[in-house]
C-alpha cells in the first residue's frame, strides 16, 4: 500500500488528502472539470436566466447526475491511489458509471431526507447530512445501494458523530472558505450583474449588465472551487477508511487478503491449513463459502509476501 491505512488524527487525514491531491491532481481535476463543463455551459449561454431562482432549479437534475458520476470517478481513482494501485481516466469514469444506478439513487434518497430534516427544523438535515456522508463511498467502494448504503453509512458514523461532524467541518471551513471568498472578490472586484426592483411582484429582477466580468467571474469561481471539492472528496474518502479501521480493523482486513494471496500463489498445498485463518473474523470466507459483497479492492499483485 502507498499509504499505512490506520487510525488517523485530522492533520493526518488533511496531510494526506493533500497528499493525494498533489499526486493525482491533474486527472482528479480533470475529472471535475469534465462533469463541471455542461454546467458551466449553461451559466454562460443563458445568463440572466440562470441568475434567476427558476434557473437554478432547472440545474439542479443536470447538475445532480454529473456530479454524481464525477464523484463516483474521484472515489475509485483515491481508493486505488491510496493502495499504491493508480487507475487511469477511462477506467474511473467506467467504474463510475457500472455504479451509477446505486449511485443515483442513494443520492437522491439521501438528498431528498436531508432537505425534509431541513425544512423540519434545520438540525434533523445536519444530523442526517453527516450519518449519511458516506453513502458514496459505500456505494463505490463495497457496493450497496438505497437503503442499504445509508443503513450501512450511518452503522459507520455510530459511535463517532462528534468526531465526523468535527473533521467534516474543518474540511468544510477550508473548502467552502477558499471556495466562497473567490466568488465574492471575484464580483467585487468586477461587478457584473444588477437588481431591478418590480412594481408589480415583491421578487426583484437579476440581470448582467457586464456580460465579460460575469464569463470571467463564473469561469474562475468554478476552477477554484473544482479544485477544493476535490480535496473535500479526498478527505471525506480518507475518513471513510479510518472509520471502518476504528469499527473493523480494516488495515487488518487488507492484510489477511494479501497473506492469501501469497499462500495461494507459492503454497498451494497449504489452502486447506489456512481455512482456520480465512474464517476469523477477518471479512474473509472459505472459497467454499458464500463471497462477501464486492468491495472494490483488490489484493496487491506483488510476488513478495507481505511484511509482518
Amino acid at each position: 500500500m502507498k499509504y499505512p491505512i490506520g487510525s488517523m488524527t485530522v492533520g493526518d487525514i488533511l496531510s494526506r488528502g493533500f497528499s493525494i491531491l498533489f499526486s493525482r491532481f491533474a486527472l482528479l481535476y480533470a475529472i471535475m472539470i469534465l462533469v463541471e463543463v455542461p454546467i458551466l455551459a449553461l451559466r454562460l449561454a443563458l445568463p440572466d436566466f440562470m441568475l434567476g431562482g427558476f434557473g437554478s432549479l432547472i440545474l439542479i437534475p443536470l447538475t445532480v447526475i454529473l456530479q454524481t458520476i464525477g464523484t463516483g470517478a474521484m472515489i475509485r481513482v483515491i481508493m486505488q491511489e491510496y493502495l499504491g494501485r493508480p487507475v487511469s481516466f477511462g477506467e474511473a469514469f467506467q467504474f463510475a458509471l457500472s455504479r451509477l444506478g446505486g449511485l443515483l439513487a442513494t443520492s437522491i434518497i439521501s438528498g431528498l431526507l436531508v432537505l425534509l430534516g431541513t425544512l423540519a427544523c434545520v438540525i434533523p438535515g445536519i444530523y442526517l447530512a453527516i450519518i449519511y456522508v458516506f453513502a458514496s463511498q459505500v456505494v463505490i467502494i463495497e457496493n450497496r445501494s438505497g437503503m442499504n448504503a445509508l443503513g450501512r453509512s450511518q452503522e459507520l458514523v455510530s459511535g463517532y458523530f462528534w468526531r465526523v461532524f468535527g473533521i467534516l467541518f474543518v474540511v468544510g471551513l477550508i473548502v467552502g472558505i477558499v471556495g466562497g471568498m473567490v466568488g465574492f472578490v471575484g464580483a467585487l472586484a468586477f461587478p457584473y450583474q444588477e437588481v431591478l426592483v418590480n412594481s408589480g411582484s415583491p421578487f426583484p429582477t437579476v440581470r448582467v449588465k457586464h456580460y465579460g466580468n460575469y464569463a470571467a467571474v463564473t469561469t474562475l469561481t468554478l476552477l477554484v472551487q473544482t479544485g477544493f471539492g476535490v480535496f473535500g472528496a479526498i478527505c471525506t474518502t480518507l475518513l471513510y477508511f479510518d472509520q471502518r479501521n476504528r469499527k473493523e480493523s480494516f488495515d487488518l482486513e487488507l492484510a489477511a487478503d494479501k497473506l492469501d494471496e501469497w499462500t495461494a500463489r507459492f503454497h498451494p498445498s497449504s489452502g486447506a491449513a489456512s481455512q482456520d485463518i480465512q474464517a476469523a473474523d477477518t471479512g474473509i470466507l472459505p472459497p467454499d463459502s458464500p463471497q462477501p459483497p464486492q468491495t472494490g479492492i483488490r489484493p496487491s499483485s506483488s510476488d513478495q509476501p507481505p511484511s509482518s
